[in-house]
């Protein structure tokens, strides 16, 4: 299921009920310019909405500047970091608060990482349709961590990074977007990783069709390389010879 809602996410989030989405994966903005009205005041709104509608994981991305505030305003259950290495930033990494919702969902039994080494999107990169686009890597990285927390929630949607990367996760996803520009960039990119991961499903649907219907023993693997010695045993491909021992599975298909 895909959600996108063009508007101010404090009057989206007024909508939506009570601890109806297992993760909030965002990043606010982190300048006092690109807010209207006082910062905190207005962060401190949004997080608010966010841990209500929120079930079992709140991640934010936020700025080193605003690092020590943050974690004395609002206590993260973790901090993880996103090091960026040699960058055209003054600052080379950015925190990711992580919030846990209740003992009901223990967020330790999941993050298996605390640290992630990525490079920013370059500023020259054809890829780059937003001045504050993060890369899909470390998206997927941190989605992927959280299992069970099947639909993802992004208050500031801004190109659809989160969007992306938590549809090719597998994973429903609602996003807000203020900007109609952006919020245009933000579908488009979401409706391509919705095409693609169903292009992947077909390819592999097929490709199991393709590859699992050796159905009674007589006939030998075929392979590029080798040929068995031995025949197939059952349809599922269990042979024991060495055939195709550069492919992760080992099916066997008939001549």
């Amino acid at each position: 299921m895909i959600q996108l809602y063009l508007g101010d996410c404090l009057e989206v989030m007024k909508g939506i009920p009570d601890k109806s989405v297992d993760l909030t994966f965002t990043s606010p903005p982190f300048k006092e310019k690109d807010v209207e009205g006082e910062y905190w005041e207005e962060y401190d709104k949004w997080f608010t909405e966010i841990s209500r509608i929120t079930s079992k994981v709140i991640c934010i991305i936020h700025s080193a500047t605003k690092l020590n505030y943050l974690i004395s305003k609002y206590p993260p259950k973790r901090t993880l970091i996103w090091g960026k290495g040699f960058s055209q930033y003054s600052w080379r990494f950015n925190p990711i608060l992580v919030y846990q919702i209740s003992d009901d969902y223990k967020i330790n039994k999941f993050i298996y990482s605390d640290a992630f080494g990525v490079q920013p999107v370059s500023s020259k990169s054809e890829s780059r349709t937003h001045i504050y686009q993060d890369p899909e890597i470390l998206y997927k990285a941190v989605i992927r961590m959280f299992k069970g927390c099947d639909t993802v929630f992004d208050p500031f949607m801004g190109s659809g990074t989160t969007g992306v990367t938590s549809i090719l996760e597998n994973r429903s996803f609602m996003g807000c977007e203020i900007d109609p520009t952006y919020f245009a960039i933000a579908e488009k990119r979401i409706k391509y990783a919705k095409q693609k991961m169903r292009l992947t499903v077909l390819v592999n649907s097929t490709f199991a069709r393709l590859t699992c219907y050796s159905a009674s023993c007589g006939s030998t693997c075929r392979c590029s390389r080798t040929t068995p010695s031995s025949l197939c045993t059952r349809w599922s491909g269990a042979y024991t010879g060495n055939c195709c021992s550069r492919i992760t599975f080992s099916r066997c298909v008939t001549r």
